[in-house]
């Protein structure tokens, strides 16, 4: 806490006082006074509301009776960055195992103290744990990959990338007289989003898909990529020989 924090809440301290701090008051109305102010509502410098006992009020009064305005600073803590409520060797236990994994959740930290028995089971809340790795500076989980900004996958260029896609349409009758589901399958540019060519079709199985593609191939080119929801075909090994449209050497 800086010195402008602290004394604007020694300012404020002295505002609560009011006039116990300028009047000649005897012991019993001032004892009336600390019960009354108790019985507002106060608002603090940060803009939080507060209710304050008798015997806190009656403390700031004689700390300024008695030391004047700089005695209704705030007292820094002797243990100011450290946990009251655990013990100095468990804290160090919890901060290197979350530095040693930052990732570790403070549920699973919990756990592997109870479990090697160095704390017994409840005795560690949730909240004491994240106030010691928020002091320490260490309870946030690190981000995966960029932070700066994330967005969904894009290819740069038109014909980089065509993805396959299969919507279930309805039931329909198969030239044969059957009912069956009817399937649109669809190849679409990742980097415009333009679909190069998509047609209904009474199976989605890897003859259906390779009609689908040879369409758009024959109308757009070979593309540099295919990502297929029934095979995945990468730039490594040349996928349009894998279907037949190009010879093998």
């Amino acid at each position: 806490m800086d010195d402008k924090t602290k004394r604007a809440i020694a300012l404020w301290r002295l505002g609560v006082l009011g006039a116990l701090v300028s009047a000649r008051l005897l012991h019993g109305d001032r004892v009336l006074l600390f019960h009354q102010i108790a019985a507002r509502v106060h608002q603090m410098p940060d803009g939080k509301l507060a209710r304050l006992s008798p015997d806190t009020i009656e403390s700031w009064y004689y700390a300024h009776k008695h030391g004047g305005f700089e005695a209704l600073y705030p007292c820094t803590r002797s243990d100011c960055g450290r946990s009251r409520s655990i013990a100095p060797e468990v804290a160090e236990l919890i901060l290197r195992a979350k530095r040693e994994k930052p990732r570790r959740s403070i549920r699973r930290i919990i756990r592997m103290l109870e479990r090697a028995k160095t704390v017994v089971p409840g005795a560690l809340s949730r909240s004491s744990v994240h106030r010691l790795l928020k002091l320490a500076g260490v309870s946030a989980r690190p981000v995966r990959g960029p932070s700066a900004e994330r967005r969904s996958f894009l290819a740069e260029h038109a014909g980089d990338l065509w993805v396959g896609d299969a919507l279930h349409g309805p039931r329909v009758i198969a030239p044969d007289g059957r009912v069956c589901k009817s399937y649109m399958l669809s190849q679409i540019d990742n980097a415009t989003r333009f679909i190069v060519h998509s047609y209904f079709t009474l199976s989605e199985d890897a003859c259906a898909q390779e009609y689908g593609l040879k369409q758009a191939i024959l109308k757009y080119g070979l593309p540099l990529t295919l990502v297929c929801l029934m095979v995945l075909m990468l730039v490594l090994v040349p996928w349009w020989m894998l279907i037949g449209l190009i010879p093998m050497p």
